[in-house]
Order: structure tokens, then C-alpha cells, then sequence
């Protein structure tokens, strides 16, 4: 990092980071390797504990379509497309995620497992920035300082269910 900001392409103060489901891991990994170019960090990204990431992964083969020489794939990720997607994304929109979710044919599920794989409530606890998490299910923010005392005096499983439910 600080010899891309000598180079001019970061910033050579501390500069904020904000992610959103695998770019909250990205970030968390910038968060955690270069802590004094930390300003701040913004995450978007469900806290899961271990037994929900592991329940999460088990069920992804099941949950993504295969493509295959029929329509079936298509008419179920149009309703995993819609069944996520907010009601006011229109229908038009949800086809534009869709035609992205194509290009990546049967790698479309890799983010999902690279989330879930990924314990964010543990690397959360190595972040020493002033850190804000959103998860998508609470719309509240939860300071870092927070979610560290939260996840300090009990088990995450026992979290508040907007750091662990999707």
C-alpha cells in the first residue's frame, strides 16, 4: 500500500474502505494488513457464526442452477434473483443482475462460498480501526466497538439475530 501511495494511485493519508458481501471480506483483509493506512471501514456483510456458515455452505449446490441445455436454470435464478431483490427493483433491473449472474455460469455460487467460508465475526476482532458493519437483514448500523462487546461477552450464536440471521 505505501508504495502505491508514493506511486499516486491510493491516498497517502489513512483513507476509508467500504465493502459489501465479498468486498467486506476484501476489505476486512485490507482493515487487518494495513492498519495505520486504516481510516475507516464500512462493511456490508451478515455476521454468520460457524454452525450457520457451515448449514449456509451445505446447501449451495442445492440453491444455485446448473446451466443446462433446458430453461430450467433460468426460470430458478429469476426466482432466486426475485426472491432477493428488494420490491422495488424493478423488473427490468433484475434482469440486468441476471444477464451478470450468466457470465459466470457454474462459478456463479464462488462469492457465496468465499463468504461463507470466511469468519468475519473473528477477523472483525483483529480490525483496530473505528469500524461500522451493516448487516443486510438490519438496516441499523453496528459500531465495531459494539459488535466487539457483543461478540466478546457471548457466543455468537447468541448474537443479536441481525448479526447472524440472513
Amino acid at each position: 500500500m505505501d508504495d502505491l501511495a508514493v506511486d499516486g494511485v491510493v491516498p497517502t493519508v489513512p483513507f476509508d474502505v467500504m465493502g459489501f458481501h465479498t468486498g467486506s471480506v476484501i476489505a476486512t483483509e485490507l482493515a487487518k494488513s494495513f492498519p495505520p493506512r486504516c481510516g475507516g471501514w464500512l462493511f456490508g456483510l451478515a455476521a454468520y457464526s460457524a454452525e450457520v456458515r457451515a448449514g449456509k455452505l451445505a446447501r449451495l449446490p442445492d440453491t444455485f442452477p446448473v446451466p443446462a441445455n433446458s430453461l430450467h436454470h433460468v426460470e430458478k435464478l429469476w426466482a432466486i434473483i426475485s426472491k432477493l431483490s428488494d420490491p422495488r427493483v424493478t423488473a427490468e433491473e433484475r434482469h440486468i443482475g441476471m444477464a451478470e449472474c450468466f457470465r459466470l455460469g457454474s462459478r456463479m455460487p464462488w462469492g457465496y462460498i468465499s463468504v461463507y467460508r470466511y469468519d468475519f465475526l473473528a477477523a472483525l476482532a483483529e480490525v483496530e480501526a473505528e469500524t461500522s458493519v451493516f448487516n443486510p437483514e438490519d438496516i441499523c448500523g453496528w459500531s465495531l466497538r459494539r459488535l466487539r462487546i457483543c461478540c466478546a461477552t457471548t457466543p455468537a450464536t447468541t448474537c443479536p439475530a441481525s448479526l447472524t440471521a440472513c
